[in-house]
């Protein structure tokens, strides 16, 4: 089955990951989609210093998925933070200074989650 553009069961989604930059994060990082069987469409990582910025995208994310990964992501040592980031039409409401500003910096994409630790 070939997702659809508009299809509600597969979702364009974007996880931004700040870590500890260490050697094990990468194959970390992809290990919840190739559990599911998911090839990300894009990965890009940059290293700033002692921490490495993880940005993984999937034009057809499985809707029943999303939130598999994200718990996932969450769970690896070092992850400092991790936003997810939905195509939507109409834009989330700020519930905290956190999300104000992840919606700042993607004014074209609703913000449906965002997992911070103290750093």
């Amino acid at each position: 089955m070939i997702p659809m553009p508009c299809d509600p069961l597969f979702r364009p989604v974007r996880f931004e990951l700040l870590a500890d930059a260490e050697p094990g994060l990468l194959p970390r990082a992809i290990a919840p989609f190739a559990r599911r069987n998911l090839v990300p469409d894009m990965m890009r990582v940059q290293r700033q210093g002692l921490a490495m910025l993880v940005e993984i995208r999937m034009e057809a994310m499985p809707s029943e998925m999303l939130h598999l990964v994200e718990g996932n992501l969450r769970q690896i040592v070092g992850v400092q933070r991790l936003v997810v980031v939905l195509c939507a039409a109409q834009k989330a409401r700020p519930r905290s200074s956190a999300i104000a500003r992840a919606i700042n910096e993607h004014p074209d994409r609703s913000v449906i989650s965002i997992y911070e630790t103290a750093v």
